[in-house]
């Protein structure tokens, strides 16, 4: 089971923004997003985040696991999912629903 992770997420327009409120490094993070009932899931990785950190990603960059890119035109997100470890490899997770 994860830990719950503390974080900000927010959704305009075209940017995903996040910020890691949490007092310590998400290793390995993995920001997943979906729409409405469907069961396809878009997901982009990137490096660790530091405790603190803000960044600002383009949702045309989450891709399913076919290579299929989000389209946020057609498809409004519903949920945000972000899994990460901490320093000592434990499992965090954040969800929220839009």
């Amino acid at each position: 089971m994860s830990l719950q992770m503390n974080a900000e997420v927010e959704v305009f327009g075209e940017k995903f923004t996040v910020t890691n409120k949490d007092t310590f490094t998400w290793r390995d993070p993995l920001f997943i997003i979906s729409s409405g009932g469907t069961s396809c899931f878009y997901r982009i990785s990137t490096e660790n985040f530091a405790a603190g950190d803000h960044k600002v990603y383009s949702i045309d960059k989450f891709v399913n696991a076919e290579g299929k890119n989000f389209d946020s035109k057609n498809s409004p997100i519903s949920v945000v999912t972000i899994q990460a470890k901490n320093e000592q490899g434990k499992d965090y997770g954040y969800r929220y629903y839009f």
